[in-house]
């Protein structure tokens, strides 16, 4: 639909204002109606669909729980797999990843 739509959920403790919540519902009424500057004739039936749309969009927000908080970049570390630090400075002479030595191809070569 129309991608400037901003997003009104936000995590736990920022609550959108009723301004912004009328800007989005006037914007959707927009968008629907194909009416961007509304005359005369239009503007009552404008003014309630916006009116109406705002209501709905703040109950919305009310009843919906809140989002969590984006996890930090030190808590997306947490949950990796520690590198043992000989695979960190050479991957390929790592004795804690080490199974033994290679076996030699069963392959006769040509001489």
């Amino acid at each position: 639909m129309c991608r400037s739509i901003k997003r009104l959920r936000q995590p736990a403790g920022i609550d959108p204002t009723q301004d912004e919540i009328e800007q989005a519902a006037r914007q959707f009424v927009r968008k629907i109606s194909g009416i961007q500057h509304p005359s005369s004739r239009t503007e009552d039936a404008f003014q309630q669909a916006v009116n109406e749309i705002s209501q709905v969009a703040t109950t919305l927000l009310q009843d919906l729980t809140p989002l969590k908080q984006p996890r930090t970049l030190r808590s997306r570390h947490r949950l990796r797999r520690p590198v043992p630090p000989c695979y960190a400075r050479a991957p390929f002479r790592c004795p804690v990843l080490d199974t033994g030595p290679r076996p030699r191809s069963s392959i006769p070569t040509s001489q």
